[in-house]
């Protein structure tokens, strides 16, 4: 057996197309109802190098930020912008999502993260929470291996 074929790393590298769903009731969203184009958003698996770069980054942001608010509690929107920035690097482009009359790119990452807000809710899951369980499931860059 081939065991080349398991070699999430590189695989994560590629960015794969996550059908967005509703944040308020979690049905796949397409442009204006039509089944034939689903709003997608390209996303970098977290075991790539981009995805561990960004972790990277993300974690030495906290660290600096920690140093002066050590005994003060972190805010859910504290939370929140944290989850945005970590992971707008991985999104790579948007399919059939327009920012106003314009479509999406990835420079809108952050702006699309932001949307909405973590709630906790699993039928309910932001734009982040999905980004974030997307990109941290192998499956979804390895395929049926």
């Amino acid at each position: 057996m081939d065991f080349s074929r398991f070699d999430s790393r590189a695989a994560a590298d590629k960015p794969q197309a996550m059908h967005i769903k509703s944040p308020v009731n979690g049905k796949p969203l397409y442009d204006d109802g039509d089944k034939s184009k689903p709003c997608r958003v390209l996303v970098y698996g977290i075991e790539g190098n981009r995805g561990q770069d960004a972790v990277t980054a993300a974690q030495r942001a906290r660290m600096k930020d920690r140093e002066a608010d050590r005994n003060e509690p972190r805010s859910l929107s504290e939370i929140q912008a944290g989850m945005v920035k970590e992971f707008a690097p991985l999104i790579a482009g948007f399919e059939n999502v327009n920012r106003g009359d314009k479509p999406a790119t990835e420079e809108d990452a952050e702006w699309f993260l932001g949307l909405n807000f973590i709630g906790g809710n699993a039928k309910q899951q932001s734009f982040v929470e999905q980004v974030r369980d997307f990109a941290t499931d192998r499956g979804n860059y390895l395929g049926n291996v």
